[in-house]
C-alpha cells in the first residue's frame, strides 16, 4: 500500500486501515494530534510507517510531499520507488480525485507499466454511501479498457503489431490475421 500525502493530511485516518487489531497507544495519539494540530514531518511519518508496518504485518510505504517539490515529478518518484519489479497488479483509488494527487499518479502509472512490468493496472472508486451502509469498490473498467486499446494503438503504430486488439476486442480472428500477415500467408476472407 503506497500513501502519498502532505503535511496538512489526515494521516491519522490510516490506522481505520485494521481499527479491530490496531492497538491504539501513545504513538497513535501523537500523530492524531500532529494530524489535526500541526503538520506531518518526515521524521515522525517514518515513525507511524514502522508502526503500521509492525502491527498490521503489512507493506505500507508513507511518502510526504512538502511545499518545496514538484509535485508530479515527486508522485512518479514515489511510485517508481513504491512499486516493486513484476508486480502482478497494480490499484489506483482515485476516490479523492478532486485532489489532484490521483490524476497525476493515473497518468504515470501506464509508463510506470513497463519500467516496473507489472501486468495490469485497475482503476478504483470508493463511491460514499450513507451509514450504516459500507461504501462499495467501483473497479472502472472503461478507463482501464481505454488504456489497454491506447496501448495496443501504440504498440501497432510503432512495431505494426495488432494482435494485443485481439485481446482487447475478444476477437480471435484477429490474432489469426496477424500471424498470416507476420508469416506472409495469403489472407483469406
Amino acid at each position: 500500500l503506497i500513501v502519498i500525502g502532505t503535511p496538512e493530511s489526515i494521516w491519522s485516518e490510516l490506522s481505520k486501515i485494521d481499527s479491530e487489531n490496531l492497538e491504539k497507544g501513545a504513538l497513535y495519539e501523537k500523530i492524531f494530534e500532529i494530524t489535526w494540530n500541526q503538520k506531518m514531518t518526515l521524521e515522525m511519518l517514518k515513525e507511524w510507517e514502522h508502526f503500521l508496518n509492525k502491527n498490521l504485518s503489512a507493506d505500507i510505504k508513507l511518502y510526504l510531499l512538502d511545499s518545496n517539490d514538484t509535485e508530479a515529478e515527486k508522485i512518479f518518484e514515489f511510485l517508481n520507488e513504491g512499486i516493486p519489479e513484476n508486480t502482478e497488479e497494480v490499484y489506483l483509488d482515485i476516490t479523492h480525485a478532486f485532489r489532484h494527487f490521483p490524476i497525476v499518479a493515473a497518468f504515470s502509472l501506464p509508463v510506470l507499466k513497463y519500467l516496473k512490468n507489472f501486468k495490469t493496472l485497475k482503476l478504483t472508486y470508493g463511491k460514499l454511501k450513507k451509514f450504516p451502509n459500507p461504501s462499495p469498490v467501483i473497479f472502472m473498467k472503461i478507463p482501464t479498457h481505454l488504456m489497454e486499446l491506447l496501448e495496443a494503438i501504440s504498440l501497432a503504430e510503432n512495431t505494426g503489431n495488432f494482435e494485443k486488439f485481439a485481446e482487447i476486442l475478444k476477437e480471435p480472428k484477429i490474432k489469426e490475421l496477424y500471424l498470416r500477415t507476420e508469416t506472409n500467408r495469403k489472407i483469406s476472407n
